[in-house]
């Protein structure tokens, strides 16, 4: 993550919880070093992301058509303007369903490096609804979102916005359960088999991360 991004941490992480989030968003970009930015973007979303991705923010030169494919495709909302800020928001609005894009004028389009995401990834409950997303994109915005790629714990498809950010739309199914039991989720790395044969470079990469039993 860069710097910009950890200044912005103690703006939306929990007071109590600032130096997880510190640590693990470091470690998604020490993640991206050795795998490249795809997987420390994934890290960024699976860790920091869930309790701490209060919102996302795009500045972007045009809002206008990147709306548009949030309200119609992605099940967002308009709920606010102020300047050149736009509020996002889906279901009842909260953590992880707000998006704000704010329009700008002769701001660099981004670029892939180091510590940067990867991706924005939006949420599509099954494989119907997701094929029904990427067949609106195609009919009513002209994109050409990917094929569907499995992730082991998700099925996903890849378009580019017209502002050029990357967006993902991933099932919730079949969920993380899928290789370990509920009661245990989470106390072990797991990798999808493609990244088995890096394992030991990844947990050095990682910092530790304490386990909290759950009290009786």
């Amino acid at each position: 993550m860069s710097r910009g991004g950890l200044a912005l941490l103690p703006l939306i992480a929990p007071q109590g919880s600032l130096q997880r989030a510190t640590a693990l968003s470091s470690g998604a970009a020490q993640v991206a070093t050795i795998t490249g930015p795809a997987l420390g973007g994934l890290v960024y979303a699976v860790s920091p992301g869930l309790p701490y991705a209060i919102m996302v923010l795009f500045w972007l030169v045009g809002m206008l058509f990147t709306g548009a494919i949030l309200t119609d495709v992605l099940g967002f909302k308009e709920t606010g303007r102020e300047a050149h800020l736009v509020r996002y928001e889906r279901g009842e609005g909260g953590p992880g369903n707000v998006v704000t894009i704010r329009e700008t004028e002769g701001f660099l389009p981004g670029r892939m490096g180091r510590g940067s995401v990867h991706h924005i990834a939006f949420r599509a409950a099954d494989d119907a609804q997701q094929r029904d997303m990427a067949k609106r994109l195609r009919a009513d915005h002209r994109l050409m979102p990917t094929e569907q790629v499995d992730r082991n714990y998700f099925r996903s498809v890849y378009f580019r916005e017209p502002g050029g950010i990357l967006f993902e739309i991933a099932t919730d199914q079949p969920g993380f359960a899928v290789d370990e039991p509920v009661a245990t989720l989470g106390r072990e790395l797991k990798l999808p088999p493609f990244l088995e044969s890096h394992r030991r470079e990844i947990e050095a990469a990682l910092p530790p991360i304490e386990k909290v039993e759950k009290a009786a």
